[in-house]
């Protein structure tokens, strides 16, 4: 057929299709590869464009025939260059196509035929080609990451979450927080990734078979077919749902619930059952019993993700600190990947929220504030069970015949034959341990109740059938929400009948009659994630009284079951730890990218490389690194990936071309972790190729805005001097390399070229970088802290030396800002070449030439080595107090009030140490104080050049001598040794 033919045949098409789906659902709209074509069909249509192409100008006569053949080719778009992409297909285009003319084909079958609309930031960023990847419906590429999603989502399904397909679209974009750029870009179109969702999982059952075309359904679900597990995932995910669609019950809480809540006491038991109140655990060092350690249990937060989705940005790319611990900033996501066990140093005060978040959402904070405390004391009771550990009690009830340890906050206790001394590695409490005998006389008694602790009535539960994940003996308990929990409840007395109620709103179910000694199986429905509460009580045989027993409610937590994938279990003998959960390429190559393995010491894991040119094709460039020794650090990590790989002739131009990166981990029996990642989505990105000696720059634009882009160039030289060119398709390098940047709506992507070699080696070519004077003031620290950003969070291509001469010019930067904050003696003192005795004496003396001041320099230096083992934070604690007891560092009266909304935590330049902070960010790591310090930057720059810029000079010095003690081995794109800002 020719092309008018095909868009009069699919112009009939696609008005049937929108009437029928009209009669039944006008709001769900209809997708462009829904054009019902078979595999011949959409040959000949392919062919038919491409002839048409060759020679001529799109006409608007044949526009649905390109919006199905564009669609065709988003479904099979992998993230690649999509343009590119379209032009290799389509020979011609880039002569006589047109990329607007094609949205506003696009945009007119929306109006015309009711056709989707791409919604969402990807929407915006990407106005053009998120026409053809939306009307693709499910892009080959996103087929596996969506049944994934679903399957991980299966437990949670209920014929609630089925009534709208925004609900559950809204589900899945609240738990694609760790998939890929591409997979979040397409869940931000909620309406119609719920569309589709719902149409895979329930399509041709009643009510549901007009959610998307017959045949197209049919394509998709044998294209997911044809990956065995992405197969086994959607079918388990189509069993579950087939079964919840049609039971009512079982629902989620309502999203952002709290608020509608007519009462307080509504409200708690709301937050109560998201089931996330950490728990304490005691384990013993010795075999003896003699010392134990304290831990605590971290519950999995992701069920949080949908209830209250403005909290999602924080807990998926905020570092969090645990109260307690001497551990720095966890991972991001770090609470997301399941329950986390973490060992405490010292007990948390009774108003310390446990998990502190770097830059907090008020309804995240108000749940954490609300439920992740540990239960206030100042005693707490902990019974031992049979597996060695002991665990806290809900309650301060023991039972006869069981081994209890006490912990006090206040005094010690009063030790003696029945209440026997243990040690607690924790600081803040003393610990006691109580062995029960199995009757307990008038004496005991009486030492409970000095101790504060009461008897409990001897009626036992337990569970039965499948074991659960977690029984403490006392009552709490975790299932995975694939189980149904079975309890058997035990009497050891005559009671009249048991009166069981599950969470509050159930009416409880009368058991009777009860015999002494013989055990009540109660079999559960399947729970939805959360916190439940079967509620125990008695009825008495002779006046029919109910008796509550409080301390018999059974606290169950249903947890997530997570689909099995190649890797190892987050509890498992080989643990994986990233951060970013799912880095791109070029966070992993540039060293952005933390990689922690945690393993039985002194076992090795053996790790391969591969980059390849497209996701699923063929290796370009691989090689087995050398074994690394369990555990591995991220530093570590960071130099055995840089000196191993990064390094390695080949890998640059391999990188270069490269889209994809796979690193496999494995260590035997221990297990095995495959980490993946692929090149970053943006509607701006550069690209770097070498065309004999020189380099040639060009920028991929799928931004689809008419405006073209800022374009500037600055070389290593100036660094600070930005020079605009005018828009080409490419740019040959300057010879010596620079930053070439790109901006465009808010936008921006930069990329820093390496210098191109003149002679036979590059030891000839050196990096002398200058900044002009700037006049003292708080504008010219503000903009060479701009510069500092620019240069730092430009990506690198596979050159080696980009990155050595990027670190040259940003040490240059950081110099010239603390000479404008220190003033020009300091600047004489820091100076290149640091390695001597006499140049680190002089830039001590340097600091300050106050008498009542000089003992800061000296007390950094002094505390050099145990500093430089220390993380960051503990630093910056340090610091502030040197600050205070030296420069008299004090709150300022001067700035603005701090606000509870300020940020980090609160924090701003009226904080000692928030400034303690920005000035050790300026003398490291510049760039990085954009965007932590937010709008407080400029406040806390003037503080520190009008008040006390002796601070800012001692936190350079403790910079340089940190770096200086450890030989400036610097690791990732660290600008000095140990000092890695989040």
């Amino acid at each position: 057929m020719e092309l008018v033919d095909w868009h009069i045949y699919l112009e009939n098409h696609y008005a049937c299709l929108r009437s029928a789906r009209t009669l039944l659902s006008p709001d769900r709209p209809i997708f462009a590869l829904e054009h019902g074509l078979d595999k011949d069909q959409r040959t000949d249509l392919a062919t038919a464009i491409r002839n048409h192409i060759a020679s001529d100008t799109p006409s608007g006569k044949h526009a649905l025939a390109w919006i199905a053949y564009a669609s065709e080719i988003g479904y099979g778009y992998a993230g690649d260059e999509f343009w590119q992409t379209f032009e290799d297909e389509t020979p011609g285009w880039s002569l006589n196509g047109d990329r607007d003319w094609l949205r506003r084909r696009f945009q007119s079958f929306a109006k015309d035929f009711g056709g989707a609309q791409p919604t969402g930031r990807w929407a915006d960023h990407f106005s053009i080609i998120c026409w053809p990847i939306t009307h693709a419906i499910l892009p080959c590429d996103l087929q596996r990451q969506l049944a994934r999603v679903l399957y991980e989502l299966r437990h949670s399904f209920s014929a609630e979450l089925f009534e709208s397909p925004m609900v559950l679209g809204d589900f899945i974009s609240s738990r694609s927080w760790n998939s890929t750029s591409r997979f979040k870009n397409f869940s931000q179109a909620k309406q119609l990734v719920g569309q589709i969702a719902t149409a895979l999982l329930l399509g041709g059952d009643p009510g549901f078979d007009n959610l998307l075309y017959a045949p197209t359904l049919k394509r998709i679900g044998e294209d997911l077919d044809q990956e065995r597990r992405a197969r086994e995932w959607l079918r388990g995910a189509r069993k579950f749902a087939h079964e919840r669609a049609q039971v009512r019950g079982l629902s989620l809480v309502k999203k952002g619930g709290l608020s509608g809540s007519r009462r307080p006491q509504e409200a708690r038991a709301q937050i109560a059952a998201l089931g996330i109140e950490p728990r304490a655990i005691l384990k013993p060092v010795d075999v003896a019993g003699a010392t134990w350690s304290v831990a605590l249990e971290l519950p999995d937060l992701s069920s949080l993700l949908f209830r209250f989705p403005t909290a999602s940005e924080v807990l998926t790319n905020s570092r969090c600190v645990i109260a307690g611990t001497s551990i720095g900033p966890r991972a991001r996501g770090w609470c997301l990947g399941g329950p986390r066990v973490v060992t405490l140093t010292r007990w948390p005060k009774p108003d310390e929220v446990l998990i502190q978040f770097d830059n907090a959402d008020p309804s995240l904070e108000f749940l954490l504030c609300t439920e992740c405390l540990l239960r206030p004391g100042p005693l707490w009771l902990f019974r031992i069970a049979t597996d060695g550990l002991a665990y806290v009690a809900r309650s301060l009830k023991v039972r006869p015949g069981n081994k209890y340890i006490l912990l006090r906050s206040t005094d010690t206790f009063a030790y003696d034959d029945m209440v026997r001394p243990i040690t607690v590695n924790c600081e803040g409490v003393t610990a006691a341990l109580i062995d029960l005998p199995s009757a307990l006389d008038s004496t005991w008694d009486a030492k409970l109740e000095a101790l504060g602790v009461t008897r409990a009535k001897a009626i036992e539960v337990w569970p039965v059938g499948l074991s659960a994940v977690v029984w403490d003996g006392e009552g709490h308990g975790e299932w995975l929400a694939s189980e149904r929990p079975t309890l058997a409840i035990c009497s050891d007395h005559h009671v009249g009948a048991l009166l069981l109620g599950l969470d509050s709103s159930s009416a409880p179910m009368e058991i009777a009659p009860v015999v002494p000694g013989e055990p009540i199986f109660i079999a559960l429905p399947e729970l939805p994630v959360g916190l439940h509460t079967v509620h125990v009580a008695t009825r008495s045989a002779n006046s029919g009284d109910i008796e509550d027993l409080g301390e018999l409610d059974i606290v169950m937590r249903i947890r997530d079951a997570r689909p099995w994938s190649p890797g190892v279990s987050p509890h498992g003998p080989l643990l994986v730890s990233i951060d970013p959960p799912v880095p791109t390429l070029e966070q992993l190559w540039e060293g952005r990218t933390e990689i922690a393995i945690e393993g039985p010491a002194g076992r090795r894991a053996k790790c391969q490389v591969s980059l390849s040119e497209k996701k699923n094709g063929p290796p370009s460039f691989a090689e087995r690194l050398p074994a690394l020794q369990l555990p591995v650090s991220p530093d570590a990590w960071s130099r055995h990936f840089e000196r191993h790989f990064r390094q390695k002739p080949g890998a640059e131009a391999a990188y270069d071309a490269a889209r994809h990166c796979e690193i496999a981990f494995t260590a035997e029996e221990l297990g095995e972790f495959v980490v993946s990642a692929e090149r970053e989505f943006s509607p701006l990105r550069w690209t770097v190729r070498r065309d004999g000696r020189r380099y040639i720059v060009r920028l991929i634009n799928d931004s689809g805005n008419s405006t073209p882009p800022t374009i500037t160039y600055s070389s290593f030289e100036t660094p600070a001097v930005f020079t605009s060119l005018a828009n080409a398709p490419e740019y040959l390098a300057e010879q010596l390399g620079g930053l070439y940047s790109a901006s465009l709506n808010g936008f921006t992507s930069a990329v820093i070229v390496p210098p191109t070699p003149v002679f036979d080696s590059f030891g000839a070519l050196t990096c002398s970088p200058t900044i002009g004077s700037m006049p003292r003031s708080v504008e010219s620290v503000c903009a060479a802290i701009g510069v500092a950003h620019s240069w730092m969070s430009a990506s690198l291509p596979g050159g080696i030396l980009s990155a050595k001469w990027r670190r040259e010019v940003l040490v240059c930067i950081i110099r010239h800002i603390l000479q404008l904050i220190g003033g020009d003696n300091w600047a004489r003192a820091d100076v290149d070449d640091i390695s001597s005795t006499f140049a680190m004496s002089r830039l001590k003396d340097a600091v300050t030439r106050r008498g009542d001041e000089a003992a800061i320099g000296a007390v950094i230096s002094r505390d050099c080595s145990l500093l430089s083992s220390q993380s960051c934070r503990q630093r910056i604690e340090r610091l502030t107090y040197l600050a205070q007891r030296y420069l008299s560092l004090k709150a300022s009266v001067t700035s603005k009030p701090q606000t509870a909304d300020a940020s980090p935590k609160g924090a701003t330049d009226t904080d000692p140490q928030w400034l303690s902070e920005l000035a050790l960010r300026l003398a490291s790591e510049p760039g990085s104080a954009i965007a932590w310090a937010g709008d407080n930057l400029r406040n806390g720059v003037k503080r520190l050049i009008e008040e006390v810029p002796t601070l800012a000079r001692a936190a350079r010095y403790l910079v340089i001598t940190t770096d200086h003690h450890l030989d400036s081995d610097t690791s990732g794109n660290e600008i000095y040794a140990s000092w890695k800002w989040i």
